[in-house]
């Protein structure tokens, strides 16, 4: 291809002193224009390859956080369950030890009875 190119290149290198190296560059680079579309159609699908796996990455995301959700929504449903019923344990034992504190407090009965010390 630079061969074409030689005898106009020569009279421009000659007549506006232009170096051989940028004689050689202006030849690559007319050579580079003839792969420039076959490259633009292989970013493009490159880039339609990469927006694809984007879109079943985010597509695949999305059906597993679907799938987790559903898979754990009854759980924490149970365990909110669970949770309150321990509350409402917890404030009936309350209630039972405060009975008996009052109890034992009434009829002077010790809880505890501590080791006498000789």
């Amino acid at each position: 291809m630079f061969s074409q190119y030689g005898k106009h290149l020569a009279s421009a290198q000659r007549r506006y002193l232009v170096s051989e190296n940028s004689v050689k560059a202006i030849g690559k680079l007319r050579d580079i224009k003839e792969y420039v579309p076959a490259a633009t159609l292989i970013v493009s699908i490159i880039g339609l390859t990469g927006g694809s796996v984007f879109a079943m990455n985010h597509l695949v995301k999305e059906t597993i956080d679907s799938a987790i959700s559903s898979a754990i929504g009854p759980l924490e449903k149970k365990l909110d369950q669970v949770d309150h019923k321990v509350d409402k344990l917890e404030s009936q034992m309350s209630y039972v030890l405060s009975q008996m504190s009052y109890v034992f407090g009434y009829l002077q009965i010790p809880m505890k009875e501590e080791p006498k010390k000789e």
